[in-house]
């Protein structure tokens, strides 16, 4: 897979609960040319009803489908759904079994997670860990910012 750009994918949401009738959804872009130059794209969404993770998957998702080249991706999240899925190698399993859980059950999300692994053949992404110092302080951004607003 011949990736010429790096990009960053930072994502962070305001819910602390598992579910929520209202949350919202921040992700950032960082582009870093060869150069070290880097550009930034913000992406935002309220969500009605629904889940932590789903939020985490779907920002994601918005943010692998707005790449317009194959990119080598570090993706930062704190969700730990999202993080050990990627850590222990789950989508290859899930997609083995044909998107069925250890208990033979329909994963959640699966049409998000099915999404994600298509967009995996094209780009490059690895986990990076959520207690980063590059992670801290991009979640420091975001909670002055909803401080502030």
């Amino acid at each position: 897979m011949n990736t010429e750009v790096s990009v960053n994918i930072y994502i962070w949401t305001n819910c602390s609960t598992l579910r929520t009738n209202h949350g919202e959804a921040r992700s950032e872009i960082e582009f870093v040319s060869k150069n070290g130059k880097r550009a930034t794209k913000t992406l935002c969404h309220e969500y009605g009803y629904s889940t932590n993770n789903a939020m985490v998957l779907y920002q994601l998702l918005d943010c692998l489908n707005s790449l317009t080249m194959p990119c080598y991706i570090t993706l930062y999240t704190d969700n730990p759904y999202v993080t050990e899925t990627f850590q222990h190698k789950r989508l290859y399993r899930w997609k083995k079994d044909g998107w069925l859980n250890g208990h033979g059950q329909e994963i959640a999300n699966r049409k998000a997670w099915e999404s994600i692994e298509f967009l995996r053949q094209i780009h490059c992404i690895v986990m990076a860990d959520p207690e980063s110092d590059r992670y801290r302080q991009y979640r420091e951004r975001k909670m002055e910012g909803v401080r502030a607003g």
